[in-house]
């Protein structure tokens, strides 16, 4: 996060200029955030759109790149990044898609050269493919993306779903060593560690399990003991895991630490709080972020245990069009956020920024 001065600085000159005001809940004073519109950038010459992946995860880095495509008036899309308002075509001789990006600027994503979409990493103009798991395989694409550029690669087959982990050339299956089944999305953070989500079903058996790079131990994480399943949704720097203790009725959202111990920070699915989510979101300054929800219409920012605040009161400007925080799918370090909106009274989606402004 910014210095004590420079939130003290962004709240002065915020105020100077009449740009916002602080928002409190309860006597505490919480971020505001300004709407920035990813609509309409400044884009390369010869393309007219640019999309960032709906949805996706991990797609804005703590320098505000954000990764994803544009495309071109034929409907051919090449991974691209936005930043401060410009988007940059990271190669363009082969049809491509950007989905992560990590914090040199380098963009997981998949190619598209006539055959099934297949992984990749692109730094800069450079492309490296990365191979296939299985002869089967109809979809392959990076889930995650570290600074060394280890990639938590997910296949789709016929038979199923998949995850390997890509590093100095060298695909490893995520699983079989550890008599894992992996579900759904993986993740991993700088130091290497994965996290994820094993079971035969997400809602039958389903378990969060965080994997150790060098030993390849992995670590079931268990539920509260009244619920009968757990999901993981990531995991920070510090190995704890972002996750869901849930069985019919309530979800509860929290973090596992190191030692497995699961630390509550929000309880949902209530009379009291009846939103229930899809997908979550955190960083390493211990800020969740809940989203996608099934009967609710925003997001939300859990900045600490037992607060939940909707994203539509902290920023200054919103949209007018329904359903504007519907879909989180980028969290950093600085609290900054990337996102889709819900249908408009068009039918269109619209994406956006959302720039955190430090209160006192």
């Amino acid at each position: 996060m910014h210095s004590r001065c420079m939130q003290c600085l962004c709240a002065l000159v915020g105020a100077a200029l009449g740009l916002w005001t602080s928002s409190t809940y309860a006597g505490e004073v919480h971020p505001r955030y300004l709407y920035i519109s990813l609509d309409h950038p400044k884009l390369p010459p010869g393309f007219i759109s640019f999309g960032i992946a709906f949805p996706g995860r991990g797609e804005i880095n703590d320098q505000d790149q954000v990764a994803g495509t544009v495309s071109d008036a034929l409907g051919t899309s090449y991974a691209a990044v936005y930043e401060h308002g410009i988007v940059r075509v990271l190669q363009s001789h082969l049809p491509s898609a950007g989905i992560v990006i990590n914090g040199k600027g380098h963009v997981g994503g998949f190619v598209l050269n006539n055959a099934p979409p297949q992984a990749a990493i692109f730094r800069q103009d450079q492309v490296e493919v990365i191979p296939r798991q299985s002869s089967d395989e109809i979809l392959s694409f990076v889930d995650a993306l570290n600074d060394a550029d280890m990639a938590v690669v997910r296949s789709i087959h016929l038979s199923g779903e998949s995850l390997a982990l890509y590093a100095n050339g060298t695909l490893t299956p995520i699983g079989p060593q550890q008599n894992l089944s992996p579900l759904g999305t993986g993740y991993i953070n700088r130091q290497g560690f994965i996290s994820g989500t094993t079971g035969t079903d997400l809602f039958g058996d389903a378990r969060a399990f965080r994997l150790a790079p060098r030993t390849g131990q992995a670590t079931l994480l268990s539920p509260i003991d009244s619920d009968p399943l757990s999901w993981s949704q990531g995991i920070d720097d510090r190995g704890n895991v972002l996750g869901y203790s849930f069985g019919a009725g309530e979800e509860r959202i929290g973090v596992w630490d190191r030692l497995g111990k699961f630390e509550l920070y929000f309880t949902e699915g209530n009379a009291e709080f009846p939103t229930v989510s899809n997908e979550l979101l955190f960083n390493d300054e211990e800020e969740i972020v809940i989203t996608f929800p099934l009967n609710d219409s925003t997001s939300y920012l859990v900045p600490r245990p037992g607060i939940r605040l909707d994203l539509a009161a902290l920023t200054q400007n919103p949209p007018s069009w329904p359903k504007p925080f519907e879909f989180i799918t980028g969290f950093n370090d600085d609290g900054n956020m990337v996102g889709v909106s819900g249908e408009s009274a068009s039918g269109d989606h619209h994406q956006f920024l959302l720039k955190r402004i430090e209160d006192l």
